[in-house]
């Protein structure tokens, strides 16, 4: 299933024109909002149901969110308490505030708090700096230690187009958002616990990135005819592995040949320990005569990477030493090329900061594009384009020595196979987090190559990466 990302203000756009185009009211949206986020807290902390809720809700529609929800967990048994700013509410907030407590449900000083899982309802995705006065009071009650927290449609203090931190956040364990994904959700996802995407009835409107499934990415990748040979696979040329650091030109080999690489031939100056029998050698400079390239792993500082990346006129991907090679804002290469940076590499190419790009990683591999098509390592890697994507497969156990030289093979073999650059990028990125999860906590890099076979019968089986809810679900 395809799942678009979206900034703040499209989600708000969405918002107006359900309810001035489509007539349906805003009171009715919180309601469903209210109610999915009830459901899920129950379905995640069922402990609620006995050590009771306390939502803290603010005045505006976030905060209506947590009054709906109040009502909704009342009537379902559950203990529940409402602490909430004082001054004027948002007109919908009022309303759900009035309902809750017609129905009995409690409204409690801060110090007076007593339920175990807490509800982060005080401001949403329209934050634009760090929470003061009152809000803040009610962000440190939530800061201190105690049961789970949920988090309504955005932690406060979280930006929800850049990711990030205003002030300090209560990390929740989960929090639900609706209609889309934000982009700070993805960017920052560790400080956003297990996220919930949930269908409140939005119409659907423009996005800025995406989320793919395991049978997008199978589609981009068919599975060969019968009488396939491996010429037709794709003829990957490697230029990696300098003395001392043989061991990543192996990696690359490796996960290109696991990804389906017809051929793979290695150009280094000697065969480097461990190269699998199936690649061939060459110690000739790297030519044309391929239907992709791989660039970079291992090579140390040689002159020969940049001569490539103006000269080599077939696609080629390029990594690590590679891309040093290059320079700040190298021009872009008159062939097909894709890079593979993590944030070092990138702020190097970018002529700017590691912090910089961490802090700005959406802006950073979009900058990227400018010299080539770009795959952005870190958590949800990102790969720019028009919709970037962010790929949620993979986790801790890709941060092992030399991952990330099997997937400059795999986008290798992808690019050998005839796939376009950011095709290749995002397939590649896609199949080597879920090799990295059936390698399992512990794997080094040549488990994690072993799996790419796995994890590519996988792709079609490879779904739920987003934790989406349907409107009647």
């Amino acid at each position: 299933m395809f799942h678009p990302v979206c900034t703040v203000d499209q989600i708000r756009q969405r918002d107006d024109l359900t309810i001035r185009s489509a007539g349906v009211p805003a009171v009715a949206l919180m309601e469903n909002a209210g109610r999915v986020c009830a459901n899920v807290l129950l379905e995640r902390f069922p402990e609620a149901l006995e050590r009771g809720v306390t939502i803290f809700a603010g005045k505006g529609n976030n905060g209506g969110d947590g009054w709906v929800m109040a009502r909704m967990l009342h009537r379902q048994g559950v203990p529940v308490a409402v602490v909430t700013t004082q001054g004027k509410r948002s007109p919908d907030c009022e309303v759900m505030a009035k309902a809750a407590e017609g129905v009995g449900v409690q409204v409690v000083a801060p110090e007076d708090a007593w339920g175990w899982v807490r509800v982060d309802a005080l401001l949403g995705t329209g934050i634009e700096s760090a929470p003061r006065g009152e809000v803040r009071e009610l962000l440190d009650r939530l800061m201190q230690p105690g049961g789970p927290i949920l988090a309504v449609d955005m932690p406060t203090g979280l930006c929800g187009d850049s990711g990030r931190v205003l002030g300090d956040i209560a990390v929740p364990e989960v929090t639900v958002t609706f209609g889309a994904a934000r982009i700070g959700q993805l960017l920052q996802p560790q400080l956003v616990g297990h996220l919930v995407v949930a269908d409140i009835g939005l119409i659907d409107w423009a996005f800025t990135g995406t989320v793919l499934e395991g049978p997008e990415i199978a589609d981009m990748l068919p599975d060969w005819p019968i009488d396939v040979h491996k010429h037709r696979k794709g003829h990957l040329g490697v230029f990696a592995g300098a003395d001392g650091m043989q061991g990543a030109a192996v990696l690359v080999c490796l996960g290109a040949l696991r990804a389906g690489c017809g051929l793979v031939t290695l150009h280094s100056e000697r065969v480097p320990r461990g190269l699998p029998i199936e690649v061939m050698h060459s110690t000739a400079p790297l030519d044309a005569d391929y239907d992709a390239g791989a660039i970079g792993p291992g090579l140390g500082q040689t002159p020969e990477a940049l001569r490539l990346w103006r000269r080599l006129a077939m696609p080629a991907v390029f990594d690590a030493d590679g891309l040093n090679a290059l320079g700040p804002l190298p021009p872009a290469s008159d062939h097909v090329r894709a890079i593979t940076p993590h944030p070092g590499e990138a702020a190097r190419l970018l002529g700017c900061t590691s912090a910089d790009v961490m802090a700005n990683r959406l802006d950073a591999v979009q900058s990227l594009q400018n010299i080539a098509p770009a795959l952005l390592k870190g958590q949800n890697t990102l790969i720019g384009g028009e919709k970037p994507c962010f790929n949620l497969t993979g986790g801790p156990m890709l941060a092992t020595a030399g991952s990330g030289d099997v997937l400059t093979g795999i986008v290798g073999a992808f690019l050998a196979r005839g796939l376009l650059p950011e095709d290749a990028l995002t397939a590649a990125a896609f199949v080597h987090g879920v090799a990295g999860e059936i390698a399992g906590a512990g794997c080094i890099a040549s488990d994690i190559a072993a799996a790419i076979p796995a994890a590519m019968a996988a792709l079609p089986a490879r779904t739920g990466l987003v934790d989406w809810r349907p409107l009647c679900g």
